[in-house]
């Protein structure tokens, strides 16, 4: 306290010397030119300096100082505005007549949907509700009884067609398997043709060899029809006079094609080979016709003459054989094709009255969907009427006021109570045009109530109005904080700061820490309780700081107050902030 005593005195003295000397400067430059002021002002400080070193040999100035440190600092709008609910609401009745019950008193809290109040009912709208209810009930089970009926029809409808599908499989695989059975007989039969046959060309062969000869008429025409059958039934061609053993190792023609056929089962081929073996069969019987007319020319015996009549007639038998199974064939295909089409139409018969139950299905619920929505309209139109003598709570909430008491009568045109949540406050607040660029909705906000400037709550932007109030041209800003608590109170003027840009590792000083010289900033550092004078620029922060752009770093230690008058070199004592 002495040493702050002893410093005010020496500025009181240097303040009386600086006066004397500027009355005199002025008076001076009245009488001569302005240069001098300069002059005077120079001479000032250097007297105050003079004194000041004179009297400080024994106690340094105390200044209060801080320590520079990087930080992240915040722009932000300032504006003020009052709390209010986020929400309240008067509760009219949607009803009128007397109130028969009041639930509820002043400062109680309710939830949303909560009865407050109930007004008496009517006995009519009571009987209404009762038969709407019973009708209603009365359409569910007579809708549920016509949908289980039409269930059951497409299940019946869904079995017929699961059957229809099983008999349509079956039939067409017992129908195809005639066809193939069919095929089988005839290539089976074919195989016994061509085999009786070249028995019967190795027996006329011997016959041929035993009784004509190559110059014989006779043994020309057995050649050539001989030489026929084989090219057609063996595959060889002019072997009219091949003798018997190399008959028996011929494996071409028909013959190769029943093997070829019985190998890899294929109907067009089996097609074919009736097509081709009815020439040779022929062929083979022409072949014993002529062997045996021939024959009775020679000195055949009976017995021989026997053998060609019984083969020829095992031919022919063979021959119609062939043609029987060309007939048995198509038989069965035709009998595939119709039983195919019968039991197909029965399919689709079958799937068309499962597709019709289904949407005969489809209607009747469509249409008791509409009957019980007619019923259920019906009850809730009651409801309603029933529901309009309830009176509710709009939203979760403290009653504020309730207007009447039990037996009093009310209407809807008068509230019957005013409701209002506090676990959400409400600020409106009004925005310049170049402030309203800088924020948005969801942007959040510091709180500060002017009474309790140390308590601080976080609100949101929720609202910002798209047009300016005509009067005074700002914008319309709502903010909303979150209140669980309920500490913060409706009716309070609150202080409301908006942070519109983060900017980080910055130095901030206190506007009142730099002093200016020559339109220069300057400052004052402290270095091992010495003075420096530091020369710097700052731009604008806010209203109590400026935003160092160059001159000082992190950790260095600065005066806060300029008003002290101190030297370079000067040594002072520190009272850290």
């Amino acid at each position: 306290m002495k040493s702050y005593i002893k410093n005010n005195k020496k500025i009181i003295i240097t303040f009386t010397i600086t006066g004397s000397l500027i009355a005199a400067g002025l008076l001076f430059a009245a009488t001569n030119n302005n240069n001098f002021l300069a002059n005077i002002a120079k001479n000032i400080k250097t007297n105050h300096f003079s004194q000041k070193n004179n009297s400080t040999e024994e106690e340094p100035i105390i200044v209060q100082t801080k320590k520079l440190s990087l930080i992240n600092a915040n722009y932000f709008i300032l504006s003020s505005g009052t709390t209010s609910p986020f929400k309240e609401a008067d509760i009219s009745p949607k009803a009128s007549g007397s109130i028969v019950k009041i639930y509820f008193h002043e400062g109680s809290f309710v939830q949303k949907g909560e009865i407050i109040a109930e007004i008496e009912k009517d006995a009519t709208l009571l009987t209404a509700l009762k038969n709407a209810e019973d009708n209603l009930e009365k359409t569910k089970k007579a809708t549920k009884e016509e949908i289980k009926a039409a269930e059951k029809a497409v299940e019946v409808a869904e079995t017929n067609l699961k059957n229809a599908e099983i008999s349509l499989s079956n039939t067409k695989n017992s129908a195809h398997q005639a066809v193939i059975n069919a095929y089988t007989t005839a290539l089976n039969n074919s195989r016994t043709a061509v085999l009786t046959a070249t028995n019967a060309i190795i027996d006329a062969t011997n016959l041929q060899n035993k009784y004509f000869t190559e110059n014989d008429q006779q043994a020309k025409a057995i050649a050539e029809k001989k030489a026929l059958s084989i090219k057609i039934l063996l595959g060889k061609e002019g072997a009219g006079y091949w003798d018997s053993q190399f008959i028996l190792s011929l494996d071409g023609g028909v013959k190769k094609e029943i093997e070829e056929a019985s190998e890899i089962f294929s109907e067009e081929k089996i097609d074919q080979i009736l097509n081709n073996i009815l020439p040779g069969l022929e062929a083979v019987r022409d072949l014993l016709s002529e062997l045996r007319t021939d024959l009775d020319w020679k000195s055949a015996t009976p017995a021989e003459k026997s053998t060609v009549d019984l083969e020829r007639s095992n031919i022919e038998n063979l021959i119609n054989t062939i043609l029987i199974s060309q007939q048995n064939i198509a038989t069965a295909k035709i009998n595939e094709k119709n039983a195919n089409d019968k039991v197909q139409s029965a399919y689709e018969l079958a799937k068309k009255q499962l597709e019709s139950s289904q949407t005969n299905l489809e209607n009747i619920k469509k249409k008791t969907e509409l009957q019980i929505f007619a019923a259920q309209s019906q009850l809730d139109s009651v409801q309603a009427r029933i529901n309009n003598t309830l009176i509710t709570a709009p939203f979760s909430g403290t009653i504020e006021k309730i207007y009447f008491q039990e037996g009093e009568i009310v209407s809807p045109n008068r509230p019957f109570a005013k409701i209002v949540n506090q676990k959400e406050i409400k600020v409106e607040i009004g925005l310049s045009p170049s402030e309203t660029k800088n924020v948005q909705i969801g942007q959040k906000v510091e709180i500060t109530p002017l009474q309790e400037s140390e308590k601080h709550y976080l609100g949101e932007i929720y609202y910002i109005s798209p047009t300016a109030d005509p009067l005074t041209k700002k914008f319309l800003v709502k903010i909303k904080i979150n209140n669980e608590s309920q500490e913060l109170k409706s009716g309070l003027v609150v202080r409301v700061k908006i942070f519109t840009q983060e900017i980080k590792n910055v130095l901030l000083i206190p506007k009142t820490a730099i002093f200016k010289e020559e339109d220069k900033e300057k400052i004052y550092v402290i270095e091992k309780g010495e003075v420096k004078i530091k020369e710097i620029k700052t731009i604008p922060f806010d209203d109590k700081n400026l935003l160092v752009e160059k001159g000082l770093k992190e950790g260095e230690e600065i005066v806060l107050n300029s008003d002290y008058i101190l030297q370079e070199g000067e040594k002072v004592k520190t009272i850290p902030n």
